[in-house]
């Protein structure tokens, strides 16, 4: 009886056993050592621990080129206020049977001195926090997943920062391309006074994305979580974070944790389990007998022509519709059950293009892109 007692004791601990998971980039080749925890500064990562370092993007609006992570009402305006992040790896990646996702966290350093500007200012920070799609990203800025820049700022046009994204209203063509979302209560803390002080060098922001980690995580393509605070919302606090995947430091000062700007990351805790694989095969699969709805453009980006295929379900009548970035109708045309039409592009001026499908069983778009 004894035996079996501590065989099930080493059964229950060994099946609920919990894993971590780092997504940062370039962790591994660059060393880091994100155990650091002295005196409250570091990332103080402890225990064993699964590190990703592919391919990742942080970026926020800005007033200038700068790559770094800022969110919440700016002194210089409307600069601060959102961020969108991504890395490739963890899009990728999906949990193993029976394992279940405790928890997800972005973190990084906060940047709090520069030239005695307050890059952190104390005050309640309301985000709308939600899973966005990269492919529009890519597009715009003419990359792949495996090439992106190391530093970029966000480049999908319908879907901009500062303006409507998540939102389902008039001229937000895309409106649906924002999921798993929440509205956040952040605090942000007490930075740099403009007098030299810099209480917070050093040390890590953290915001829980459990909900949008796990969409992800079931989800195939590639796809980013966004943080979107907008005028009106009573965000008055401000943060700003080191990130700069180049490693080259903008306006550091003489003492941060960090020694290559490069401290953005996701730190995801797992339970009875791990996070595999997921089949790759699975997104390239696109059924066009059945009556779920589909809509797909190839190729994209186009040149003289392109081809739109279609699947309303079987028997269903629909509307195909193409629509110019700036909202007006280029071409309309009655559809029905499943199809292709071919897009003559001969009068289209070069720039991005949305193609909406609209049934009684719901409504698809698909960005276009014209290059000539």
């Amino acid at each position: 009886m004894k035996t079996l007692l501590i065989l099930l004791i080493f059964i229950a601990l060994t099946f609920s056993e919990n894993t971590k998971h780092v997504f940062w980039y370039k962790c591994i080749q660059n060393n880091y050592k994100i155990t650091d925890s002295a005196n409250g500064f570091g990332p103080n990562i402890q225990g064993d621990v699964i590190k990703h370092e592919g391919k990742a993007l942080t970026a926020s609006i800005l007033y200038d080129s700068e790559t770094s992570i800022w969110l919440g009402n700016s002194v210089q305006g409307p600069s601060g206020r959102s961020f969108v992040i991504w890395y490739m790896d963890l899009c990728g990646l999906k949990l193993s049977e029976g394992a279940k996702l405790k928890s997800a966290k972005f973190r990084g350093e906060y940047k709090d001195n520069f030239m005695g500007d307050p890059l952190c200012i104390a005050g309640p920070i309301y985000p709308r926090v939600g899973v966005v799609k990269m492919q529009g990203h890519f597009d715009d800025l003419g990359v792949t997943p495996s090439n992106h820049p190391d530093n970029a700022t966000w480049a999908d046009l319908l879907n901009p920062l500062s303006g409507c994204m998540g939102y389902d209203k008039s001229g937000c063509m895309v409106a649906n391309n924002f999921e798993a979302q929440e509205i956040k209560n952040i605090l942000a803390p007490y930075g740099n006074n403009g007098k030299g002080s810099k209480p917070l060098e050093g040390k890590f922001f953290e915001m829980d994305i459990t909900t949008q980690v796990q969409f992800i995580l079931d989800h195939e393509e590639q796809h980013g979580i966004a943080s979107v605070v907008t005028p009106g919302d009573g965000s008055t606090g401000k943060i700003s974070l080191y990130a700069y995947e180049d490693g080259f430091i903008s306006g550091a000062t003489s003492d941060p944790w960090t020694q290559d700007g490069n401290t953005t990351h996701l730190l995801l805790e797992i339970e009875n389990g791990t996070l595999i694989p997921k089949d790759q095969n699975a997104s390239e699969k696109v059924s066009i007998v059945s009556n779920k709805l589909s809509l797909a453009v190839q190729p994209n980006p186009f040149n003289a022509s392109t081809q739109i295929v279609y699947n309303c379900g079987n028997g269903i009548k629909g509307t195909l519709t193409l629509y110019s970035i700036d909202g007006k109708i280029s071409f309309s045309k009655k559809i029905q059950g499943t199809g292709s039409h071919t897009l003559n592009a001969t009068n289209l001026s070069n720039g991005v293009y949305v193609c909406r499908l609209d049934t009684k069983e719901g409504q698809l778009t698909e960005r276009l892109l014209s290059r000539k």
